[in-house]
């Protein structure tokens, strides 16, 4: 198995394709990373951003450059010596017109090869839905548009089609006919009925009316499209049959305005395998599985074998050939059986290294029965976060939030209120097929019979509002002991809140639990299996949904903890914990990987670092909202006072100013702007005042008001001058911060995976903020410049100029180059916590790898400001050492040697560098 020693997140997209990357693969190299990892590559939607809207995986996505393109890059690449780790998504494709398996279907309905390809509910128990596929992708009720003439019938070289906006989809085969024989008499007299195109018109005509139901597959698909392709050729070549095709076409699409005259059209419609709806129809009524709540996003039935090896032939044949080294699987948790699908992997190739995009509670272990290396490393990022967080300011910080905000709900009752409302607003649809399913496998069990679709629907919500986690899994050997407590506490506090549905909760309590009556038959346990698995893969979109993209905007005590795989109300980790989390990691996942920041992150690592400082100062912080508050008092109220700024959202934007302010004053007006952008995001996430769906334009201008009011260079602006003042000292501190967290992604066990552009500082916010185009020949230059200066003067200088990020990148090079030289060290070493002799331990987080010979020793400070500001001082502190520890050391950040004969005096430690990295002088 090739097991990457580092690696670097590209996002590949029409403004950055293979032939950008190939300018950078040196630069990589250079860095001492071993991998690219790339984000999704296959064919996506046009002008995709980001590539997960898939259209078909079975080809490189021809706008990064094709599969020439990826040829050329990996080949660079490899001449490197960099391997490829691909970002795949197996739950989803894109619901659109470029998707030709899902147009096969539309078209040839239940004839389509690729009619089990989707999660669609074709038997869907409404009638209006039965037979076919919702496509919510109309601006307006279907009626009005209809009349505007928004919806059209068309006809071009791939035959007869609705357009609508940018869309294009096909008229399902059978309708050709009623199309094509619907005003024959119009062609009398233009064209002989002896004529030769004539009758092969009208051939090709009864062919549609009478399509073959007993062809081979195969032969069917050749004999339409030879029959569309006749049907093309007259249609060029002949002007009467194009007369007639074009008459027809006018006389379905009517007259706008004249409801009589679309009647035609609205009949035509009624009979495709797709039924047109206003998009806001996919959150009330839905007969898909989509992605979270993407109408455009359609979910993949990848658990059939079928559909597994005709998505995933393409990938493992670039495994095979050696372009592809490793895999992250996208969004595991939406997968009807996570195991089984990653089991089908491995036995596709046993070597081959595999991670999940996989959200895990601070508490919570990836199931042992997972064939993979582990995560994409969010669990890390949470880990490392908060242990840079002082957990014995929560108390402080508490009041103070709850002072300014009066908010005092609890985090894990807002999840749950915010659950509901997600399900009440956007997820109703998906919540009544799961419990339209729960009534139809239950009815026949006496026990069940009883129970109605309103107390099923009831409690599936509360359950699921209720859940501790993204999601259980139920393998072949039935459901981990972990994942039953789970399941047993999301119950029994459902139950706490609904006495009156005891006996519903009892009687799903044993479907969720697999606690089955002995007798029962091999069929009804099959299908409580299903809904079992159904309701697993409905839970982690709902958490995410919930919690990450709702009431992380909510609940805004301490925002650098709101971050996708934390858990905000989680404040702090001792070091003695960290420490037992890396034991633990190193033990069961050594190879899993270390991320800080992600495209999927709510804030940059560097923001986050710069807010921690706050947890070790909360006086200090308290004086400022106050005082901040005061004086923007006049800013806070729309001109005509209709609207006046949510005390929450003032302290959310007042942390993130602090945490997100760039180091550079020439960048001020760019980031007025990123922040107006970023501010209307977050009010809609949050759904308080204003939302996606149905926008407060008033608030949102007085939120973007407000923040151009906050950073107005003017005399008259009173905030901007004190704000200054006490943000460049808390970035100072978060450099510290910052280094340390790098510093401990890269020496604990795991993968250090690089965002791309984070090499130096990430102040950025939330997507899309976090996707802007990368100055890499900046970044170039600057690695060109650490590597040709390494004297003690230069890293004076750097550390002189923290602001320009070259210490951060010094930082990065030095230790990556050491990961180089001690590979199986880092890779597979042992981890051991080292103890801090006197009172100021909690100040260090310190530890050993130990492999073979091969030792280091990171040592990395937190509270930083705390220290200083308390007077601290390192005399008289050391670090214990292990008894078979080498004695002579060298810090590989600044070259000096060391004698530590069985500890280390702290007392030096950081005064040429902030962050020590020491390895065994002798090996």
């Amino acid at each position: 198995m090739k097991i990457p020693r580092a690696t670097y997140r590209l996002q590949f997209h029409s403004k950055f394709t293979f032939e950008d990357a190939q300018g950078i693969v040196e630069y990589i190299s250079h860095l001492c990373l071993s991998d690219i990892y790339a984000s999704p590559v296959f064919k996506s939607s046009k002008d995709s951003t980001h590539g997960y809207d898939i259209v078909d995986p079975t080809q490189i996505n021809p706008q990064l450059g094709g599969k020439d393109g990826f040829d050329q890059l990996i080949t660079k690449a490899q001449s490197q010596g960099l391997g490829w780790m691909q970002d795949i998504v197996p739950n989803h494709m894109a619901f659109d017109s470029d998707n030709r398996l899902l147009m096969d279907i539309l078209e040839n309905g239940p004839r389509s090869k690729y009619y089990p390809f989707f999660d669609i509910q074709w038997d869907h128990p409404y009638e209006h839905l039965r037979g076919k596929l919702l496509a919510p992708f109309l601006g307006d009720i279907y009626g009005k548009c209809l009349d505007r003439g928004d919806i059209k019938l068309n006809f071009d070289e791939d035959g007869f089609n609705i357009r609508f906006y940018d869309w294009k989809l096909p008229l399902k085969i059978d309708s050709y006919a009623k199309v094509l024989a619907s005003n024959l008499t119009w062609l009398d007299g233009k064209i002989q009925r002896e004529d030769k195109d004539y009758i092969q018109f009208l051939e090709i005509s009864n062919h549609f009316n009478n399509p073959s139901n007993s062809l081979e597959a195969s032969d069917y698909y050749n004999q339409l499209a030879l029959m569309k392709a006749h049907l093309w050729k007259l249609y060029l070549s002949n002007t009467a049959i194009k007369g007639y095709i074009d008459s027809l076409v006018m006389a379905f699409n009517g007259t706008p305005g004249d409801p009589h005259s679309l009647n035609k059209l609205d009949e035509l419609l009624s009979d495709q395998f797709f039924k047109l709806s206003f998009w806001k129809v996919g959150n009330e009524e839905l007969n898909y599985r989509r992605f979270f709540t993407v109408n455009g996003l359609l979910s993949v039935r990848v658990e059939n074998q079928e559909v597994f090896e005709y998505t995933h032939n393409f990938i493992f044949q670039l495994i095979k050939s050696g372009q592809v080294t490793g895999l992250r699987i996208d969004h595991v948790d939406g997968l009807y059986d996570p195991i089984a699908y990653l089991n089908k992997l491995k036995q596709r190739d046993a070597d081959l290294y595999v991670t999940v995009e996989k959200i895990l509670d601070i508490n919570e272990q990836l199931p042992s029965c997972m064939p993979v290396q582990g995560t994409t490393g969010y669990d890390f990022m949470t880990a490392v976060n908060s242990v840079c967080v002082d957990r014995g300011s929560e108390k402080i910080l508490d009041r103070i939030y709850i002072s300014f905000t009066g908010q005092y709900e609890s985090y894990r009752n807002l999840v749950s209120e915010k659950k509901k409302l997600f399900m009440g607003r956007h997820m109703a649809g998906d919540i009544d097929n799961l419990a339209q399913l729960l009534k139809k496998v239950i009815n026949g069990d006496r026990y069940g019979k009883d129970m109605t679709m309103y107390a099923l629907r009831r409690s599936i919500v509360e359950i699921m509002a209720q859940f501790p986690v993204y999601r259980a899994y139920m393998g072949e050997q039935g459901l981990e002991e972990k994942d039953k407590v789970h399941i047993k506490e999301a119950l029994a506090r459902a139950a706490n809140k609904n006495p009156g549905l005891t006996n519903e909760l009892d009687f799903i309590s044993k479907i969720l639990l697999l606690d089955f009556a002995p007798d029962i038959s091999s069929k009804q346990k099959e299908e409580y299996h299903y809904f079992t698995k159904k309701f697993q893969q409905f839970s982690g979109a709902l958490m995410a949904k919930g919690a990450e993209d709702t009431t992380f905007y909510i609940y805004n005590r301490f925002i650098s903890l709101n971050e996708v795989g934390g858990d905000p109300s989680a404040f702090g980790l001792s070091v003695k914990d960290f420490h037992g989390l890396m034991v633990q990691r190193q033990r069961a996942w050594p190879h899993t990987m270390n991320a800080t920041s992600t495209h999927d992150t709510k804030r940059g690592e560097d923001v986050r670092a710069r807010l921690n400082v706050l947890s070790e100062i909360p006086g200090q912080w308290q004086q400022q909202v106050t005082a901040w508050s005061r004086m923007n008092k006049d800013k806070k109220k729309l001109i005509n006072g209709a609207k006046i700024l949510d005390r929450n959202d003032e302290y959310f934007i007042y942390q993130t100013l602090v945490g997100a302010y760039p180091f550079d004053e020439k960048d001020h007006d760019s980031f007025t702007k990123r922040m107006t952008e970023y501010i209307i995001k977050a009010v809609r996430e949050a759904k308080i005042h204003t939302t996606w769906i149905k926008p407060d334009n008033d608030y949102e201008e007085l939120c973007i008001n407000f923040i151009q009011e906050l950073l107005k260079r003017d005399e008259k602006n009173k905030f901007l001058g004190p704000f200054l003042s006490f943000q460049k000292k808390i970035a100072m501190d978060g450099v510290i911060n910052s280094l340390s967290q790098t510093m401990l992604k890269m020496t604990c066990p795991g993968i250090p995976d690089f965002y791309q552009g984070t090499e130096l500082w990430d102040l950025t916010l939330v997507d899309p903020d976090n996707r802007q185009p990368i100055d890499y020949q900046h970044r170039i230059g600057l690695l060109q410049e650490i590597r040709s200066k390494e004297d003690p003067d230069f890293i004076k200088e750097i550390l002189s100029n923290k602001q320009d990020g070259r210490v951060k990148l010094f930082l990065i090079s030095k230790v990556l180059e050491i990961r180089k030289q001690y590979e199986d060290l880092f890779l597979r070493g042992d981890y051991i916590p080292l103890a801090i002799e006197g009172e100021l331990n909690k100040y260090v987080i310190a530890f050993a790898r130990k492999y073979g010979q091969a030792w280091s020793i990171t040592i990395v400070p937190r509270f930083t400001r705390k220290f200083v500001e308390e007077k601290h001082q390192w005399k008289d502190v050391f670090l214990i050492l292990p008894q078979e520890a080498p004695q002579q050391w060298k810090n590989a950040m600044t070259g000096e040697g060391l004698n530590a004969p069985g500890k280390i005096a702290m007392e030096g430690i950081f005064n040429r560098f902030p962050t020590a990295l020491l390895v065994a002088a002798a090996v």
